[in-house]
């Protein structure tokens, strides 16, 4: 009578046995989808910085496949704002629609809700004859009727002046006067300058949305960080944009520390033509900036 009783037994070890094995394989799959959910929302969510915005140079031409790591970063951060310059030829080309690679790019761009589209437009540090500045300004201007959803949402004025004279404050005023008239610009017309490095105050005008105040390397961050930070307006007026981040750079800290002083971001390791592709840290960036 002893050898069915022993064999219920085995039988029952064996069943605990089974359990505590499926029940070990099912914390094993838990855990692997778990953890890497909590990762991401630990990257989105730790930062000690401000809500801030990206501020994003966007000089690569959309061959098939080139701009896909902005759409993958816009659907992934969906409640993260891009500000995108949009640059077909150093400003509009002399077309009065972009090509046939931009075309459907733009149209793509913006249909994304967390992006907004702004044109490029060199001003050459106010010697660039104003008549092509605002020419350029009303190119961009028309694209709004001359294709379906290609319309901008603001200018970037690169190469804005930063010392000031009479005729570089005059210069700049026209300037952003008329981005403001120009009918074919929508929503709220985004004026952006990017002299690179804090301008004299007196070119600092209310007109202007963002100034980018620090355009250059990692390295050189330290030495005007006093600079920046002392500026007195309000850090939804200024822009940093910086590249040649080393590797080993907590990116994470970096961003945080630059949001307290300026809302519209942007960050890359590449070292050289840093607009011209996207850098290796692209999405650790875009998963870092607090919002």
């Amino acid at each position: 009578m002893e050898a069915p009783r022993r064999n219920l037994n085995r039988q029952r070890q064996r069943s605990r046995k089974t359990w505590v094995i499926i029940a070990a394989v099912l914390l094993v799959v838990i855990l692997a989808v778990v953890i890497p959910v909590a990762v991401v929302i630990s990257r989105r969510h730790h930062s000690t910085g401000l809500p801030s915005e990206i501020l994003l140079p966007l000089y690569i031409y959309p061959l098939a496949g080139a701009w896909e790591p902005l759409y993958n970063a816009l659907n992934a951060t969906t409640d993260l704002t891009y500000t995108v310059v949009i640059n077909p030829d150093s400003g509009p080309g002399n077309s009065t629609t972009p090509n046939s690679d931009f075309l459907p790019a733009i149209q793509r761009l913006n249909s994304y809700p967390n992006a907004k589209t702004v044109g490029y437009v060199r001003t050459g540090y106010g010697n660039r004859s104003i008549e092509d500045v605002l020419q350029d300004v009303e190119t961009y201007s028309g694209w709004a009727t001359s294709a379906t959803g290609i319309q901008m949402h603001g200018i970037f004025f690169d190469e804005a002046p930063y010392q000031y004279s009479a005729e570089t404050l005059d210069y700049m005023t026209r300037c952003n006067e008329a981005v403001a008239s120009a009918s074919g610009i929508g929503g709220n017309k985004t004026i952006i300058h990017n002299p690179g490095v804090i301008p004299d105050s007196q070119l600092m005008q209310d007109s202007t949305d963002i100034t980018v105040v620090f355009e250059q390397s990692w390295g050189n961050y330290s030495a005007q960080e006093p600079a920046l930070k002392a500026l007195s307006g309000d850090r939804s007026r200024y822009s940093y944009m910086m590249h040649s981040v080393p590797s080993s750079t907590n990116l994470g800290n970096l961003v945080d520390d630059m949001s307290r002083h300026s809302s519209h971001l942007f960050v890359t390791n590449s070292d050289s033509e840093y607009y011209a592709s996207f850098g290796s840290n692209w999405r650790s960036f875009t998963e870092l900036v607090p919002t």
